[in-house]
């Protein structure tokens, strides 16, 4: 579904990815790793519209998405998660999940405006609200404004209201950043559920061993070059890998 093709950024006199490929099909899940600062998110950043590539195209089912506004890229069903919590201050987490349903519906916004809150399928907006309180272990906090959650809470609404928006593709910037072993657990669950839903992923984690359980196919990027794609046994024996993370082979 979701193909990079050559992607090259710079910043200013420093180059911060270097002819980068990456594909992510339907209902599969891709792993994206490397050590820091090697690209990954300015990956990322290329493929959702918040950063503009110095070259390079990225597709979504054959049509070219390269040069869109995030929130263009968003309504065509690529979706990105952040390494710092996403929420809406000032609102609870029923009505973060409410809002997020409601930006994913077709008509949207403004003729809904003319019309009321909601209007048409509300019924179906609440009861989706409901079902991601539940799956993401929310509902304790349904009623809470988003911004007093406990940290692993606030990770785990950020990633209902991306799911809210009915992806196909979701790319998931360190999901598992700052989270306690439980909460991993509980992440992982969730990403592994993704596939049977239709929906691919793009899972950048520094949890290396999170990352080779989970995916189908793993990318290794090293100040912005591609050292290792494969499967996950691939990667894992890769001398480079191993140099890239470690420092050298043994």
């Amino acid at each position: 579904m979701l193909k990079a093709e050559g992607i090259w950024k710079r910043f200013g006199g420093v180059w911060a990815l270097y002819d980068v490929d990456l594909e992510v099909g339907e209902a599969e899940i891709v792993g994206l790793m490397g050590p820091n600062g090697a690209g990954k998110s300015t990956l990322i950043g290329a493929i959702s519209g918040f950063v503009a590539p110095t070259k390079g195209r990225v597709e979504f089912n054959g049509n070219e998405i390269s040069g869109l506004p995030p929130h263009k890229v968003a309504q065509i069903g690529v979706v990105r998660t952040f390494q710092q919590t996403s929420i809406l201050n000032g609102f609870s987490v029923r009505d973060s999940l409410l809002l997020s349903l409601e930006g994913a519906s077709a008509k949207g916004f403004i003729a809904r405006a003319m019309s009321g809150p909601y209007a048409g399928d509300r019924e179906r907006i609440v009861t989706e609200a409901e079902a991601l309180t539940l799956e993401l272990g929310l509902d304790a906090y349904r009623d809470l404004p988003a911004e007093t959650l406990p940290y692993g809470r606030q990770r785990a609404l950020g990633i209902a209201m991306a799911l809210a928006t009915q992806p196909s593709v979701i790319l998931m910037d360190e999901p598992g950043a700052g989270l306690t072993q439980p909460e991993r657990r509980e992440l992982g669950q969730t990403i592994s559920s993704l596939p049977s839903r239709g929906i691919g992923v793009l899972l950048v984690e520094h949890d290396v061993a999170m990352v080779l359980k989970l995916s189908d196919r793993v990318l290794v990027l090293d100040h912005g070059r591609v050292i290792a794609k494969g499967t996950p046994s691939e990667v894992r024996s890769d001398e480079r890998v191993i140099e890239a993370y470690l420092g050298g082979v043994d």
